[in-house]
C-alpha cells in the first residue's frame, strides 16, 4: 500500500504540473484540488469507488439552466416548476397512461406525439438532451483485447478450472 500511495501521489503531482503549464486558471477548480486529498481518503476509507462527478455536474447544469430562466422573484419555486415540467415531459415520452377522474377512462399519448421528440435530434437538443452522453453505456465498458506475453500467462486456480470447465486458460469458450 505504501508503494501504491507514493505512485498515486507522484501521478497526481505530474498531472497537476501539466495542468498548471497549460493554464494556471484550471488549478483553482475544486475538482482538481480534491485529487490532492485522494491518497489520504484511500488510506482512511479504502478504494475510491464512484469518484466520478459527471452525474452531479450534469444535474447541476440542468439546475443552473432552470435558475437562469427564472424571473428571480422566487427562484426555488421556478426551479421546482421546471423540474415538474421535465418530469411531466418524461412521463409523456415514456408512454405514460393518463387516468381521467370524471370519465373513469384511461388514455395513452399518440405515438406520433412521442415520435416528434424521439426521431428528431433538433428537438432533443432544444430540450437539452444529449443522446451520446445518456447512452454512453452502449460504448462502455467494452472488452479490450490486449495480447498477453507468453511469460506472463498463468493458469487460473484449480477451483476455478473445475467450476468453469468450458473455458480455456485464455478466457475463450472451448
Amino acid at each position: 500500500m505504501d508503494k501504491y500511495q507514493v505512485e498515486l501521489k507522484n501521478c497526481i503531482d505530474i498531472f497537476l504540473s501539466h495542468l498548471i503549464r497549460s493554464t494556471a486558471q484550471w488549478i483553482n477548480k475544486p475538482k482538481f484540488h480534491m485529487l490532492l486529498h485522494l491518497p489520504d481518503s484511500i488510506l482512511c476509507f479504502g478504494p475510491a469507488f464512484l469518484y466520478s462527478t459527471e452525474n452531479i455536474e450534469s444535474f447541476n447544469s440542468v439546475r443552473r439552466k432552470s435558475a437562469v430562466h427564472s424571473n428571480k422573484q422566487g427562484p426555488g419555486k421556478d426551479i421546482a416548476t421546471t423540474f415538474h415540467n421535465y418530469k411531466a415531459l418524461r412521463f409523456i415520452l415514456c408512454g405514460g397512461v393518463v387516468y381521467d377522474l370524471e370519465t373513469g377512462l384511461t388514455s395513452k399519448f399518440l405515438p406520433e406525439l412521442i415520435s416528434i421528440f424521439v426521431n428528431n435530434p433538433a428537438m432533443e437538443r432544444s430540450f437539452g438532451y444529449n443522446d451520446a452522453i445518456n447512452n454512453s453505456s452502449k460504448a462502455y465498458p467494452f472488452i479490450k483485447r490486449v495480447p498477453v506475453p507468453e511469460l506472463e500467462k498463468i493458469n487460473p486456480p484449480l477451483s476455478l478450472q473445475r467450476k468453469f470447465v468450458d473455458f480455456n486458460k485464455f478466457g475463450n469458450s472451448s
